[in-house]
């Protein structure tokens, strides 16, 4: 009887990494002539013996920082984009990985061991394993199956409030009628349109709750937002103004931690891309990834919301345009704050009911039929500026082509090796950055004293007794705004007679 084959932890650890890169089993016992439980007890056992290897081998390297920080920032971004696509990856693909990355870096000192993924792994709280690959395409059958026999599953336990879709959509928001043409059938991945365009984060609900929007832009600090003191939309940038997994992740993070303040837990459904990895220890919401290539079926923000958003946003732009050629002497001109106030106030002008019909026609809860062109009213004003633009401009395009324009709009992509460098890199510089600007001019907004929001409030009011349409207006709320800023007024007051007291004293 041959004596019993004994293995020391590193040859475990060896074995693992070769199970773990795909190598059959049977071969493996083969090699080693042990029996195939052998080989199947140390996979079963694979943490322990993990645990086992990183104590003996690392006793004093205990919670050391990385030594490489650049290397590693990189690998995590390329590691969540291919986990994204559900691509196997193993010890070994992430060490080879490691170090072609340091070669990009000029990290000509760096050798990534087995020791140096292991603590990687446990940093990022990485599991490495198969994962099964998803069918490439998804039929109707498939869909209706999802929805009546995994849905009820997921959504178990969760009311309406706590359920939720997200997903992100391109945006021209300078995107006049007249310009349609040219913008048509425009993916806009480079080039001169791309300033023309940012990537907005959509979120709500299925009792029509919205979260706030979130608008990717290209300029970290564009110049238009100098003096500004708070925007009305959460706002990140990259070159590209595209999603990505670490705007994502910075996101959701963020929205954990204001549930969890609240006590509140949500599910979000969102599809799979790129740009939205795996995240981890995320405490108060459960992510939820829709099938592949099924969202334009049954996804909720698809199936109206987002074009509800963008035909309230054209109608603001349009009436914009109108009312700028008609009463002001400078030209007609948009940058991204002008947008971001249209596009916050099309957001508010989406209503709760338009929500819930959408999240009924993705199926989810009982069905309902939605009318997408409604756009939440029957208020034939709304259509008053593009009629007046269409009598001055014969070339204007039809509504429905102008809001569905920027449809196929890329608002994220599989990055190259080279692109994931560039962006951890660009992301490193960021933070050292004092200021950037758009490419092009824009004046820099004059900050309004407290007299001149007052001045402001005193003609509203003026409108709210004599005006035509004064009966719509929200007089209490004016009123409300009216005491806060006195209040702030004399706080304001008060200071200035106290410094002055004490300059006086100091003479």
């Amino acid at each position: 009887m041959a004596p019993r084959r004994t293995f020391t932890v590193k040859e475990k650890v060896d074995i693992i990494s070769r199970l773990e890169n795909g190598e059959n089993n049977v071969d493996l016992c083969k090699q080693f002539g042990v029996s195939h439980s052998t080989i199947s007890t140390m996979w079963k056992n694979r943490a322990k013996i993990m645990q086992c290897f990183e104590s003996k081998s690392l006793k004093i390297k205990k919670n050391r920082n990385p030594t490489h920080q650049d290397i590693e920032n990189v690998l995590l971004v390329w590691f969540k984009a291919q986990r994204s696509q559900n691509v196997p990856i193993s010890g070994p693909l992430l060490q080879e990985k490691a170090n072609h990355f340091a070669r990009q870096l000029g990290k000509t000192d760096f050798k990534c061991s087995e020791s140096w993924i292991y603590r990687f792994r446990q940093r990022h709280d990485i599991v490495v394993g198969k994962v099964c690959g998803e069918a490439a395409g998804v039929s109707q059958n498939d869909c209706d199956n999802w929805l009546r026999t995994v849905l009820p599953k997921l959504t178990e336990g969760y009311t309406d409030s706590q359920i939720w879709n997200a997903d992100e959509t391109g945006l021209f928001f300078k995107l006049t009628p007249d310009r349609t043409l040219k913008f048509k059938g425009e993916k806009c991945t480079g080039g001169k349109l791309s300033k023309d365009r940012i990537t907005v984060l959509v979120a709500s609900s299925m009792e029509g709750e919205k979260r706030k929007l979130l608008v990717i832009g290209k300029a970290k600090k564009p110049r238009c937002f100098k003096n500004v003191k708070t925007l009305p939309v959460d706002y990140e940038a990259n070159k590209k103004a595209w999603m990505t997994s670490e705007i994502f992740e910075k996101v959701l993070r963020k929205w954990d931690s204001e549930l969890r303040r609240h006590n509140k837990k949500i599910i979000l459904f969102i599809d799979n891309c790129p740009a939205h990895p795996h995240i981890q220890k995320l405490t108060n919401i459960k992510l939820a990834f829709l099938p592949p290539n099924t969202t334009s079926v049954i996804q909720p923000i698809d199936q109206g919301i987002i074009k509800t958003l963008k035909s309230h946003y054209r109608k603001l732009l349009v009436e914009k345009m109108v009312n700028d050629n008609e009463n002001s002497s400078t030209p007609f001109a948009v940058n991204i704050l002008d947008g971001i106030e249209m596009l916050t106030t099309a957001w508010a002008r989406v209503t709760a009911d338009t929500i819930k019909k959408c999240f009924s026609h993705a199926g989810f809860g009982k069905f309902s039929t939605i009318n997408t062109n409604d756009e939440d009213s029957d208020d034939e004003m709304d259509n008053l500026p593009l009629a007046r633009l269409s009598s001055a401009e014969p070339t204007v395009t039809d509504w429905e082509t102008y809001v569905n324009i920027d449809d196929q709009v890329i608002t994220t992509d599989n990055l190259t090796d080279n692109e994931i460098i560039e962006s951890v890199l660009q992301t490193q510089e960021q933070e050292h950055e004092d200021e950037e600007h758009e490419e092009e001019d824009c004046n820099v907004n004059e900050i309004p004293t407290i007299r001149d929001a007052l001045c402001a409030i005193t003609t509203l009011k003026k409108y709210c007794l004599f005006g035509e349409a004064s009966n719509n207006l929200d007089v209490e709320g004016i009123m409300k705004m009216e005491y806060t800023l006195q209040r702030a007024q004399k706080s304001k007051l008060k200071q200035c007679t106290i410094t002055r007291f004490f300059n006086k004293s100091l003479v």
